[in-house]
């Protein structure tokens, strides 16, 4: 997470909410304490439960517009996607 501001921080030129939300995180000694025993996997998936349903969703990111359109440019659509196949028949169940 830590990681993401701070290239989503860069990415604008400096944002003043991302490097304040950054530089909390670099404070929680839960954070600057981490050291992971291995490098971490390319894909961490996002768990959402509700009840016994549970989903182990990816997401992606999507940014659209050019440079022409200030409101197109900052615009970024998160898509996500199932990471296991119970989560896929899930999704398929829904319709």
């Amino acid at each position: 997470m830590l990681t993401r501001l701070e290239v989503e921080s860069r990415a604008l030129g400096g944002g003043r909410v991302l490097d304040r939300a950054a530089d909390r995180l670099r404070r929680d000694p839960a954070v600057a304490g981490f050291a992971p025993e291995s490098p971490l996997p390319p894909l961490i998936p996002t768990i959402y439960r509700a009840g016994e349903m549970r989903l182990s969703l990816f997401s992606t990111f999507m940014q659209v517009g050019g440079t022409e359109d200030i409101t197109l440019s900052e615009l970024r659509v998160e898509l996500m996607f199932p990471a296991n196949e119970a989560s896929k028949a899930v999704l398929e169940a829904m319709g």
